[in-house]
């Protein structure tokens, strides 16, 4: 983790790391701390069929292969 925060603070852009809670090591909380992380936004992120989902108006959904 620490190779790769200081890869994109040498580069100058501002990182951000989005990793699942289940995914998290137990250690975590000193990983983070040792690499100046802080925890920001959290997100959910919801599923379902494509053929089940419903677009708004003007927007349409097209199979990717």
């Amino acid at each position: 983790m620490a190779q790769v925060c200081d890869f994109y603070r040498r580069q100058g852009v501002p990182s951000s790391f989005m990793i699942a809670p289940p995914l998290l090591p137990s250690d975590w909380t000193s990983v983070a701390a040792n690499c100046g992380l802080t925890e920001g936004t959290q997100y959910t992120k919801l599923w379902c069929a494509a053929e089940a989902a419903s677009a708004p108006t003007g927007v349409a959904f097209r199979q990717v292969v």
